[in-house]
């Protein structure tokens, strides 16, 4: 366990936050600017408990807070495994995409009639690839070793969005996908968002990845005159029979005049060259990627197979990779490919 500072979290669950911040805090605390920066930051080695005490009083006469929970309220403990780093949030969501099917497994159009005699056909399905990967996650969560970590989410919930399936439906694909992730986003809580499945059946995922790298969602960089000047470093080289949706880290260009044949996972290796992780015969490839924002009490994560052959891979050796997911690796990038019978 590792024990780390809340005040960012406290400040913002009080609306408490945004520029001049630290000039505030540190007009009000006495305190000098680069230590209320570092306890903002949670980079501290320690803390005095005078420095301490001005925190308390900022709290208590700004926020009301009780002095009874305080300075407990200050400090909270984060797990050392991945796994109990998403089960211990507040609040927890799973989301999938699903696509729609018509009668006989026919793929339906959302905007379509698909009724006979007043009866719909068109139901909406979570891909099994995407099923067996939420299942594998649920258990890995909450289904074994619960003794490790103490809490639970005090909610769960999981939220479903539409597929792309072709130009006519992007508008609502993006709607819906920003709805569910926008919401996310404004929750006042210790919280975690994990998006199953790739942009081909979740757009959240396409948000969080554009999130994460200061790229447009759902606008490809096709025109960027060399590899190494894409936003996003990975890369979803799709299949001429893939769904196509437009993503700013999927596509069949790297750049204006690069276009790798070879389908698969392409990531940005230290010494800025591109490195594939095929999808071919016994071979293919999955992506986890997680963003932790600390200050704000929230983490992102997608898990994204290339097909749906990886996305089972990955969650049958779930179990096994999740000790790998954490501590979070700075400065590397690492991408690894699955092999399946």
């Amino acid at each position: 366990m590792q024990v780390h500072l809340k005040l960012a979290q406290i400040l913002q669950e009080h609306s408490d936050a945004g520029r001049g911040l630290v000039k505030r805090l540190a007009a009000r605390t006495g305190l000098e600017r680069h230590k209320v920066s570092a306890l903002l930051n949670n980079r501290v080695q320690y803390v005095s408990l005078e420095a301490l005490a001005k925190v308390c009083d900022y709290l208590v006469e700004e926020h009301r807070l009780r002095p009874a929970d305080l300075p407990a309220l200050l400090f909270g403990i984060e797990p050392e495994l991945f796994s109990a780093q998403v089960a211990n949030r507040k609040h927890l969501e799973i989301v999938l995409g699903v696509r729609t099917l018509g009668d006989g497994g026919r793929p339906a159009s959302r905007k379509g009639k698909d009724t006979a005699a007043g009866r719909w056909f068109a139901q909406e399905w979570v891909t099994a690839s995407d099923s067996m990967l939420h299942g594998a996650l649920l258990h890995e969560l909450f289904g074994r070793g619960q003794e490790r970590w103490q809490t639970r989410p005090e909610s769960l919930e999981q939220r479903l969005v539409p597929a792309y399936d072709g130009d006519e439906s992007l508008e609502t694909v993006k709607r819906e996908a920003e709805s569910v992730y926008d919401r996310f986003q404004q929750l006042r809580m210790d919280r975690a968002c994990v998006s199953a499945g790739s942009v081909k059946s979740n757009a959240v995922s396409e948000i969080i990845i554009a999130q994460a790298f200061d790229a447009e969602a759902f606008t490809p960089e096709n025109d960027a005159s060399v590899p190494q000047n894409r936003r996003c470093p990975v890369f979803f080289r799709f299949r001429p029979d893939d769904s196509q949706p437009p993503s700013c880290h999927g596509g069949s260009r790297l750049a204006r005049q690069h276009r790798p044949s070879q389908a698969g996972i392409y990531y940005e290796g230290a010494d800025g060259k591109w490195i594939c992780c095929p999808a071919s015969g016994h071979q293919d490839a999955a992506l986890v990627l997680y963003v932790h924002h600390l200050l704000e009490g929230r983490l992102e994560i997608v898990m994204a197979g290339f097909s749906g052959r990886a996305s089972r891979s990955l969650a049958s050796s779930l179990h096994r990779l999740t000790g790998h997911f954490w501590p979070p690796a700075t400065g590397a990038s690492t991408c690894a490919s699955a092999r399946s019978s």
